[in-house]
């Protein structure tokens, strides 16, 4: 019997660690980046956020101006039966008090630099200026933030594959605290890309290696109901966002209050153990043991003789060879079959995560509520959306999970768009933001029991990086919108149909063991 067969993770933690204090020590744990990540991956929707606004119209708008007044009627042309942001008629008067209507020519349109918002909300637009042809400058920002997202998977996967999911989080979220603060104190608009910049470049993986941690610490029998649980907290930090953009309207404020507690997870220098998993796959088994024997204390039981013989026989051999391990994973080869594999989820990731936080991105522009209900609404809708993919999975397995969620997403983001009126439309676009979490969060099952222990993260990183782009590319929807209203919809249901199709040729990985080398992955 080869090594490997000797001793079994899965069936130590099922039989004999059992699941208890020390796993739920460790998803609270865990829990907290994911949380902050879920804040940090939309902030930039609040921070960076359009505001409505009009032309200040100097002989009218003499002290506090409000930005509802009746002379505006006929001083500001209208789009929409509503005023036009950059434009005004012509003042021809030349009494500098008058404010009447014969005071304006309506044949003659002017632009203009100075404006007045229609609240007090304070985003980068008006501290910068950055109104009217400067518009672009705002969605740049989370072009920029998945850039350094797409960036942070390019490094991350390789680091975390070879020091540990741990480092991920902790230089991560210290990333985050760092570049957050000081986008409170920058001065211009550049200075501010930057630091979001390195923002999403240090800690736009922690959430993937926390979630790795999770599941990595847990049975197959108990890899789907964790998996839910912290995607929660994810929609968690969502909704955090929206209640404190709510409450702080000045993005200064938002992200010093969300930001700051990044820091706490410093201490998980000393409170966070390696992956149990991870350490195994390195040949560092005698880590393991100590880490298998503090699991058992805090659950109260005890590993078996064998068990602990057989990973005594893994310590001789590491000490006989050590380079035995590195040797073997060296050797193996990425098959015609893998390749195909990972260039079908990455599609899967692209698309999914397109629709998603598309869906995201745009709902502050639905008009049934305002933007903070939408988005905190959209966001509260995963919740059951994650225990219903834990139904699902379990039910169907995860293939069919992930294919009805997909065409589902597609089938309401059409109703969404073709069937009139406010509230059925938010209705629709809810349903399809609860679609595309079921997919979402499928795929991120999925996705890491598909691929082996030593590489996981790395071709986890890689879907993510092609994930990565379609988020990019998400940053220009709201410019379509302008183009024409029913594009961004249009995109999201093709391309939650095209991967659909796709993803049907990848195997079903329900209640399957995680593979450790690359012949059990994709064999």
């Amino acid at each position: 019997m080869s090594e490997k067969q000797n001793f079994d993770l899965d069936e130590v933690l099922d039989k004999e660690i059992k699941f208890g204090k020390y796993q739920i020590i460790i998803f609270v744990l865990i829990a907290f980046p994911i949380t902050l990540n879920g804040v940090y991956s939309s902030a930039y929707i609040f921070t960076a956020g359009n505001l409505n606004y009009r032309c200040k119209i100097p002989e009218c708008d003499l002290d506090n101006g409000m930005f509802h007044e009746t002379w505006v009627n006929f001083s500001i042309p209208f789009d929409n039966e509503s005023p036009q942001k950059c434009k005004k008629f012509q003042y021809i008067t030349n009494d500098n008090m008058s404010c009447m209507a014969n005071s304006f020519n309506p044949a003659i349109i002017e632009s203009c630099d100075n404006f007045i918002y229609e609240d007090d909300e304070i985003t980068i637009q008006n501290e910068f200026g950055l109104n009217c042809n400067k518009e672009f400058y705002l969605s740049l920002i989370g072009t920029i933030n998945n850039i350094g997202q797409l960036f942070c998977y390019l490094i991350t996967g390789f680091i975390s594959d070879k020091y540990g999911r741990k480092i991920i989080i902790i230089l991560g979220c210290i990333g985050n605290g760092v570049f957050g603060v000081l986008r409170v104190f920058s001065n211009n608009y550049y200075v501010f890309a930057t630091f979001e910049f390195l923002d999403a470049l240090f800690g736009s993986a922690t959430y993937a290696a926390a979630y790795i941690i999770g599941l990595e610490l847990v049975t197959p029998q108990l890899r789907t109901i964790s998996g839910t649980i912290l995607n929660c907290f994810y929609a968690l930090g969502g909704m955090i966002l929206g209640l404190v953009a709510m409450w702080l309207r000045n993005y200064k404020s938002l992200l010093f209050v969300t930001y700051i507690p990044a820091f706490i997870v410093i201490a998980y220098t000393w409170l966070l153990p390696q992956s149990i998993r991870w350490l195994l796959s390195e040949g560092r088994h005698e880590d393991a043991k100590i880490v298998l024997r503090k699991a058992c204390k805090l659950n109260g039981t005890e590993m078996s003789v064998q068990t602990l013989n057989s990973l005594d026989e893994k310590i001789q051999m590491q000490n006989s060879n050590n380079n035995t391990l590195e040797s073997a994973s060296k050797s193996e080869k990425i098959s015609i079959r893998a390749v195909l594999q990972i260039t079908n989820l990455s599609y899967c990731w692209f698309a999914t995560i397109f629709v998603y936080y598309g869906l995201n991105l745009n709902s502050v522009y639905l008009e049934y509520w305002n933007k903070y209900i939408n988005f905190i609404f959209v966001c509260a809708i995963e919740l059951p959306g994650y225990f219903i993919t834990n139904i699902l999975m379990e039910k169907l397995g995860r293939k069919k999970t992930l294919f009805l969620g997909m065409i589902g997403s597609g089938l309401f983001c059409i109703l969404a768009d073709v069937v009139p009126g406010s509230v059925n439309k938010t209705i629709f676009y809810v349903c399809g933001k609860l679609l595309i979490t079921i997919s979402f969060s499928c795929l991120y099952i999925f996705t890491i029991e598909i691929f082996p222990t030593s590489l996981r993260q790395r071709f986890f990183s890689i879907c993510s990086i092609v994930g990565r782009l379609g988020s990019i590319l998400t940053m220009s929807t709201p410019l379509l919108i302008e183009i024409y209203p029913s594009l961004p919809l249009i995109l999201f249901s093709s391309l939650s149909f095209s991967s659909a199709i796709f993803l049907w040729s990848l195997p079903e990985t329900l209640n399957r063991r995680l593979p450790e080398t690359m012949k059990e992955a994709f064999n």
